[in-house]
């Protein structure tokens, strides 16, 4: 390694073979201030290293480079206001920014460039882990003719093209990040650090610029998510699991965002005809449905519901459909959705209708109160259905097999019709039991 190199009225070329450390207390300087590494005419190993722990400082340019290999640029320390510019050559780069202590503070004081290859797997990891500030980034289109994106909120802001993946390790402030635009190339990970965190999704209430995919983990404190999607008035579609929410506008099916250990989210969509599909929810969870005609599908395993959802239709038709292909077991209550195997509830309010499809397996379905006009098809299977209240009209379609459905009416203040097929005609024996067993008060009715 070189410990101290300046050139007072000049500039500093260094071309390297192979690997060039600039150790802690070691300095460069000079006018023009280019390092190159794993540089063919003396490259003797495959790929190179750049690592700067020293002060590295330019008065007109700074510039790191690497070779054809895969070269890992490890920046520990910049002294310079002088921007840098990283160019990583065509192998698959790692490229590094934060110091020893993890922090980024004294670091960027001046804009970084970084020049990915497009042919390999090229990463960017900003470190800011050991911080102890609150940090407010945006990661959005970039600024700078020739780039492709940039992250802003310290001093200088990093530009890049050509990424695979963008890295950003926050500390233990309460930091908030924005995240405008994810190439789809690039995959973004965003790890928020110890303290209570907040990660803005979109830009101009559009999730138009989320064309890659972004993981979100929220690591310790309470951290929330906010999706905001609300100025899109055409119709758009999109799936909510326990880790990861794609669709509405964001990219590829197998993009979108994921996310762990984060404890809210807010979704909120924009007034065309939405179709938000449930599967599963990991965190404690509101999302306004806008308004249009919309849909809300529960469907999936209700063991993939961890915490609360609520949903609320918001203006227009809205339906909640229900769809199982596996054997499940709910309750439906006027507001709320349940099940034994779930932690979490489905809450949901401003919708007018519901529309239920059961499995062809056995299923269990407790109807405590319904509000909305519903209908229910039971699909196959030898299905249990009890009744314990209905405020609406309400239509049940019992499965075109051989198994035994079982229908138990405890009460109801509204017409309630049951439909089955006749045996012979692909029916099977099915029971209707009215219970009024917990009635103390005389009855009267008819059959």
């Amino acid at each position: 390694f070189y410990q101290s190199i300046r050139a007072n009225n000049g500039n500093v070329s260094l071309v390297v073979g192979d690997d060039f450390t600039l150790a802690e207390g070691g300095s460069i300087s000079g006018a023009d201030v280019s390092i190159a590494v794993d540089q063919t005419v003396v490259d003797f190993l495959d790929g190179g290293a750049i690592t700067i722990a020293g002060t590295l400082t330019a008065s007109s340019s700074l510039t790191l480079s690497g070779g054809d290999d895969g070269d890992t640029f490890e920046i520990q320390a910049l002294a310079a206001t002088t921007p840098l510019t990283i160019v990583g050559g065509s192998g698959g780069d790692d490229i590094r920014i934060g110091s020893d202590a993890g922090t980024l503070g004294g670091l960027l004081l001046a804009d970084v460039f970084v020049a990915a290859g497009d042919d390999a797997d090229d990463s960017l990891t900003l470190d800011d882990s050991g911080s102890v500030a609150s940090r407010s980034l945006t990661l959005g289109e970039s600024t700078e003719a020739g780039y492709e994106g940039q992250v802003a909120g310290f001093t200088g802001t990093v530009h890049h093209k050509g990424l695979d993946q963008l890295i950003v390790n926050l500390g233990s402030g309460a930091d908030t990040v924005s995240v405008q635009q994810s190439a789809d190339s690039v995959w973004t990970r965003l790890n928020l650090g110890s303290g209570d965190d907040s990660a803005l999704i979109g830009v101009g209430n559009t999730l138009a610029g989320i064309l890659g995919k972004v993981s979100i983990e929220g690591e310790a404190g309470v951290d929330s998510i906010d999706v905001d999607n609300s100025a899109v008035a055409s119709d758009t579609d999109g799936t909510l699991a326990r880790t990861s929410l794609t669709g509405f506008g964001m990219g590829d099916a197998d993009e979108g965002l994921a996310f762990g250990t984060v404890e809210q989210m807010r979704l909120v969509l924009g007034d065309g005809a939405n179709t938000l599909t449930l599967l599963g929810v990991g965190m404690a969870t509101e999302a306004s449905l806008g308004g249009g005609n919309d849909t809300l599908v529960v469907s999936g395993t209700f063991g993939n519901f961890d915490a609360d959802i609520a949903v609320d239709g918001q203006a227009g038709t809205d339906l909640l459909s229900l769809s199982f292909d596996q054997s499940t077991s709910f309750t439906l209550d006027a507001d709320t959705i349940s099940s034994g195997a779930a932690s979490g509830v489905v809450r949901y309010a401003g919708l007018e209708s519901v529309e239920a499809t059961l499995s062809d397996g056995p299923d269990v379905v407790t109807i405590d109160d319904a509000t909305l006009a519903l209908t229910l098809d039971a699909g196959g299977g030898a299905d249990l259905i009890t009744v314990n209240d209905l405020s609406v009209a309400t239509s049940i379609h019992l499965g075109a097999d051989n198994a035994k459905d079982q229908i138990i009416v405890v009460d109801t203040s509204a017409a309630l019709q049951v439909e089955g097929l006749a045996l012979g005609s692909g029916g099977g024996v099915d029971t209707l039991t009215v219970d009024r067993s917990a009635t103390t008060a005389a009855v009267d009715g008819s059959l």
